[in-house]
């Protein structure tokens, strides 16, 4: 619940308030004790995923982390090498009619956006930038 707190807060804050952006999880049930979902839990939701995304028609679809990231890219055959060659990195996905914007999992984002040569600022500004670009084409 947190970390989805956060995307809506930068959604609302790059001016993509809860009417004009959709997001969803992935995996569709929170694997217990907090671990990471498995292959097969993340196969078995793709599905769900791609129904979602086609009902929904969405111009982009920003992925949070490599457990939303990877089962998009997995779905369009996309090889997935990790997030953090891929944040703010438009990708389409023709077969599911979207865009995917990658970016930081908010409970990494703090580790991450640094080492990525981005202040919180700077980074809330190029997501601004990138998902503008992508959604006006």
């Amino acid at each position: 619940r947190h970390a989805g707190r956060r995307v809506r807060d930068l959604l609302e804050f790059v001016g993509f308030g809860p009417d004009a952006a959709y997001f969803t999880n992935a995996v569709k049930c929170h694997p217990e004790g907090n671990r990471d979902p498995t292959d097969e839990e993340r196969a078995n939701c793709r599905p769900f995923l791609r129904e979602e995304i086609r009902a929904v028609e969405p111009a982009a679809v920003v992925t949070t982390g490599s457990h939303a990231t990877g089962p998009l890219f997995a779905y369009e055959g996309i090889t997935f090498e990790g997030i953090i060659s891929t944040v703010l990195d438009p990708v389409d996905c023709p077969e599911l009619g979207t865009t995917a914007v990658p970016i930081l999992h908010p409970s990494y984002q703090d580790v991450w956006r640094s080492r990525l040569g981005y202040s919180a600022g700077e980074y809330r500004q190029a997501f601004a930038e990138t998902l503008e670009d992508v959604v006006s084409q």
